[in-house]
């Protein structure tokens, strides 16, 4: 469907009425129950510093860049035009087309009134909470954008929840379609309780992240944030407001755990199940250095081959770094006294002296909570992980990928072609949290790739290279010999950019290449839909849905005959960068 309504900036404050009738002049929309949908300003106040080059940073530029990182994250995410995640990074493109305006709605009733604006008015929509997406799902060139921030609850209610079924959840909490983990995370610890949350607090709790899959550090014990959800409210195509459960809407209850955010209707709650806190729970860094590239591949072949297999994925969540002349590791660890800690790493400690590599070992924030005596440490949830910039490829893995020295041999390549291509230091780098290693057996409760339940890691072949904390300042404060990675110093999303765009990230094609060596290794790999390759040049249905994408197109068309939610490489979706869908 082609919008009516041309690309302009909204006015902060107007209600949807007189926005509209700005754009298209007709003077009425009918609707006066709208009118409390207000209008929010898409123009990002750094959107005059973007540039292809370091040299776009003025001083203005990073001074104000500064300051928007010297603000909470909290007060960040309150305001759309400032609206940005994990302190880090951008979830804003001024090269990507912005949407004609942007709809704040913070009831049920609000939201069935601007979907029936986008219907009556044959409108293109998008959906956006807190936009951490890859793919840009929560855009649509000239689009109303229904923004789901302000819906949410002052306190996370908790209470027992009987499913249909008649089992009891102790102290299940209710989520928002706005709703953080920031702000649940306390409340949790308030309770004594754990929830299955991912790295980053400012990612929504009823949003993409659930509605993807969702992983977590307790995954190896309970599988997807998905996998424990109870049930969710959701506004459809028609308007109608249904509750799905497993005894109600049971079909769109399994698509929407898992089959993608912004696909089959809106979300506006979701139940979760909490679980006891757990004592022993903290943080640690790892890291191996060597002078010689061989001596590091030593390394890093002892940790696949022989180490890796032997870690216990219910308790220990482990994202690994591999250099050409270093590994860096860190993670979270959870039911392990911290005494435990060093002795379970020391097997790597005296390989790593064994050919003359240096090994160091840094445990912190033990305990890490809820129930420990401090408080889950919220603001250094993610941060270990830096910010993104660029591309990300991902993949999931098996135990049979990872030994035999496959997967050893495409970092080999990976990292060689990275290097060659002007990367000073380039990296592959592996997450544990990802991957469920068959301890789960629950891959048919959701709709998530069932890849993901028999994985034993998620590899990522990165554009940018892995540097303490550099990522938290702008190119220009960055050390010489690294400041000329990247060509673009602010943006990662380039989902909807032309390809002149893209291949100006790309340095020549390397990383293409590099994503096309990662998909030949391991041809029958899927990936996680929130974090996987926007441009994978395979069968993208299959790469994120595997055996599931079938079923999950039965239900989008049924749910929504006529595509009124479309988003980039959803279910249903048939174009690449054109705005088409098959649904």
């Amino acid at each position: 469907m082609a919008s009516r309504y041309r690309r302009a900036s909204a006015v902060a404050g107007l209600s949807l009425l007189h926005l509209a009738s700005s754009f298209t002049g007709s003077g009425e929309l009918g609707l006066d129950a709208v009118s409390v949908v207000t209008i929010v300003d898409t123009v990002h106040p750094m959107s005059t510093c973007a540039g292809d080059t370091n040299e776009s940073w003025t001083a203005g530029c990073q001074d104000l860049w500064l300051d928007l990182l010297n603000t909470s994250a909290a007060e960040r995410t309150q305001h759309y035009e400032t609206h940005v995640h994990m302190g880090s990074e951008l979830l804003w493109d001024p090269i990507l087309t912005h949407p004609a305006m942007v709809a704040t709605a913070r009831t049920v009733q609000e939201v069935q009134d601007v979907l029936r604006i986008v219907k009556r008015d044959g409108l293109d929509l998008s959906i956006r909470n807190t936009g951490a997406d890859w793919h840009g799902r929560y855009t649509r060139p000239g689009s109303l954008q229904l923004w789901l921030h302000e819906f949410q609850d002052e306190d996370i209610p908790f209470e027992d929840f009987t499913t249909c079924s008649g089992i009891v959840h102790e102290l299940a909490f209710t989520t928002r379609a706005g709703t953080q983990w920031s702000k649940v995370i306390p409340a949790l610890t308030a309770h004594g309780r754990y929830g299955m949350f991912g790295t980053s607090p400012l990612v929504g709790a009823s949003g993409g992240h659930v509605q993807g899959g969702g992983f977590s550090s307790l995954g190896g014990r309970y599988g997807t944030v998905a996998d424990n959800v109870l049930e969710m409210g959701v506004v459809l195509a028609s308007g109608d407001y249904v509750v799905a459960d497993a005894c109600n809407n049971e079909e769109l209850f399994w698509a929407l755990r898992g089959g993608g955010g912004g696909t089959f209707g809106v979300v506006t709650h979701v139940v979760h199940r909490s679980f006891p806190g757990y004592v022993h729970m903290g943080e640690y860094t790892l890291d191996v250095k060597a002078d010689d590239p061989a001596v590091s591949k030593q390394v890093r072949d002892y940790f696949l081959e022989t180490f890796w297999p032997t870690l216990d994925r219910s308790k220990w969540v482990t994202y690994a770094f591999f250099f050409p002349i270093a590994l860096h590791i860190e993670g979270y660890v959870n039911s392990v006294p911290e005494s435990e800690v060093n002795s379970h790493w020391a097997a790597l400690n005296a390989f790593s002296q064994s050919v003359n590599a240096s090994f160091s070992l840094n445990v912190t924030n033990f305990p890490l909570g809820p129930l420990g005596t401090a408080s889950y440490p919220i603001d250094n949830i993610g941060r270990a992980l830096g910010g993104h910039i660029g591309h990300e490829y991902g993949a999931w893995l098996r135990p049979e990928d990872i030994t035999g020295g496959g997967f050893g041999s495409f970092i080999d390549t990976a990292l060689g072609q990275m290097y060659a291509a002007g990367d000073p230091a380039p990296v592959i780098r592996i997450d544990s949290a990802k991957a469920l290693h068959g301890v789960f057996q629950g891959e048919a409760s959701t709709s998530v790739n069932p890849e993901a339940y028999q994985a034993d890691m998620y590899v990522y072949a990165n554009t940018y290279p892995k540097r303490g904390r550099i990522q938290s300042l702008p190119p220009s404060t960055w050390p010489e010999s690294v400041q000329h990675v990247h060509e673009d110093p602010i943006i990662r999303a380039m989902y909807w950019a032309d390809n002149g765009n893209l291949d100006a990230l790309d340095r020549g094609g390397v990383y293409s290449r590099v994503a096309a060596a990662l998909y030949d290794a391991f041809p029958s790999s899927g990936s996680y839909t929130n974090e996987n390759d926007p441009f994978h040049p395979g069968d993208w249905r299959k790469n994120q849905w595997g055996r599931n994408y079938d079923r999950l197109l039965a239900i989008k068309n049924k749910v929504d005959p006529h595509g009124l939610f479309t988003c980039r490489r959803c279910v249903g979706f048939t174009g690449d960068d054109d705005d088409d869908d098959d649904a």
